[in-house]
C-alpha cells in the first residue's frame, strides 16, 4: 500500500501501456518522441543521432527501458525512460525535479538520477540512469545508511504533489481490513486477529497521529529504492512520492523487511533496529518513533490485505502473522 492510491487498473491502461511500449521500444519511433519533446523544451537537448532501447521491466501499468545514446559529438549516456498507461508521468517528473533541486542532485550523501524531461506522446519520464546496487536485507551496516540516507530525503526542503491527509489512507486500510477478512472466511484461513477491529484501532487513535510535521515522502522505500555506489546512495523510483508524516516511509521499510522475513525465514530484526535508530539519530523528531510503529501497522495490514487477494504462495501462513504484527504495532503506539 502507498499513501498515493495508483487507482483501479483500466483495461485502457493495459491496451494503453502496449501500444507505448512497442513505440518507444522502436529506435526511430522514439527518436521523434524525444526530438519533439525537446522542440517543446520538455526534454533537455541530448544527442539522439544514435540511440537504442533495451527492455527492462514490462508490467500491466508501466515500463522502464534502458536507452543509449549519444555519437561522436557528445558522451555516450544511459538514460532511462519509465513509461505509465495513465498520465501520472508529469507529476512525476515535477516531484523528481523538484527533489533535485534541493539537494538530492548535489555532492551531499544521497542522490537521485537526473530527471531530465517527459515524453507526452508516450506518457514517459526520462532521467540518467543511476548507478549502483541493492544492498542485503540483512546487512547491517547498509540499513543504517538507509536509514540516514532517509532521514536526508525527509529534511529536503521540497514541498510534493500531492498532499495526503490521514483521513484518506485510513479509509483505504479500512476496505483493505474488510477485504482481507472476508477472504480469510471464504477460505476457511484463521487470521488470528479481526483486521477490521484493527483497523477500527487506527480510527480512535487518529487524533494522536496527526502531526504538521509534513514531509517529502517517497511512498513505496522498501529496499529497492536504494542504491549503493560506493559511498553514495542513490534513491531512485518516485512513482508514489507526496507530501506525507515521514514516519510512514520508516514503518513502511520497516513492514517490508519484516514481510520478506516471514516469506523467506531469513531474520531481520536486528538490521531492522539499525535502521530505525539511525534514522531517529538523524532526523530528532522525538515525537516520531511512535508514529512510525503507527504506521508499520497500517502497512502490515495493508500488505496482508494485497498478498491475500493476490492469492500470493505461502500467504495462508505469512498473512495471519502480519495481522498479529499490525496489532502488536497499534498496541505500542497507543
Amino acid at each position: 500500500m502507498s499513501p498515493v492510491s495508483q487507482g483501479a487498473l483500466q483495461r485502457d491502461d493495459v491496451a494503453r501501456i502496449a501500444e507505448r511500449w512497442n513505440r518507444a521500444m522502436d529506435a526511430s519511433s522514439l527518436r521523434a518522441e524525444m526530438k519533439r519533446a525537446m522542440e517543446e523544451g520538455k526534454l533537455e537537448p541530448l544527442n539522439v543521432a544514435r540511440i537504442q532501447p533495451r527492455p527492462v521491466k514490462l508490467e500491466a501499468s508501466r515500463f522502464v527501458l534502458s536507452v543509449g545514446v549519444g555519437g561522436r559529438l557528445r558522451r555516450p549516456m544511459r538514460l532511462v525512460v519509465k513509461g505509465y498507461g495513465d498520465d501520472r508521468a508529469g507529476r512525476i517528473f515535477e516531484n523528481h525535479r523538484k527533489l533535485w533541486n534541493a539537494g538530492l542532485g548535489s555532492d551531499g550523501g544521497i542522490h537521485t538520477a537526473k530527471p531530465l524531461g517527459v515524453l507526452d506522446g508516450l506518457g514517459a519520464i526520462v532521467m540518467e540512469w543511476a548507478p549502483g546496487k541493492h544492498a542485503q536485507r540483512t546487512d547491517e551496516e547498509a540499513a543504517a545508511r538507509k536509514g540516514e540516507a532517509a532521514a536526508q530525503l525527509h529534511a529536503c526542503d521540497a514541498t510534493l504533489t500531492p498532499r495526503v491527509e490521514l483521513d484518506k489512507v485510513l479509509d483505504d486500510v479500512t476496505k483493505r481490513a474488510r477485504r482481507l477478512k472476508k477472504k480469510g472466511k471464504k477460505k476457511g484461513v484463521e487470521l488470528g486477529s479481526d483486521p477490521e477491529r484493527i483497523a477500527e484501532g487506527m480510527l480512535e487513535l487518529r487524533s494522536l497521529i496527526e502531526t504538521d510535521r509534513y514531509a517529502p515522502v517517497h511512498g513505496d522505500l522498501g529496499n529497492s529504492p536504494f542504491l549503493f555506489s560506493g559511498e553514495e546512495i542513490y534513491l531512485i523510483d518516485w512513482d508514489t512520492s507526496c507530501h506525507f508524516d515521514p514516519a510512514f516511509d520508516v514503518g513502511y521499510h520497516l513492514a517490508q523487511l519484516h514481510r520478506w522475513e516471514l516469506t523467506n525465514g531469513i531474520d531481520t530484526s536486528a538490521p531492522r533496529q539499525r535502521y530505525l535508530d539511525a534514522y531517529l539519530a538523524a532526523i530528532g523528531d522525538p515525537g516520531l518513533e511512535g508514529r512510525v510503529s503507527y504506521f508499520k501497522g497500517m502497512v502490515d495490514l495493508g500488505k496482508a490485505s494485497m498478498m491475500a487477494h493476490k492469492g500470493q504462495s505461502g500467504w495462508q501462513k505469512v498473512v495471519p502473522t502480519l495481522v498479529r504484527s499490525a496489532e502488536d504495532s497499534v498496541k505500542q503506539f497507543a
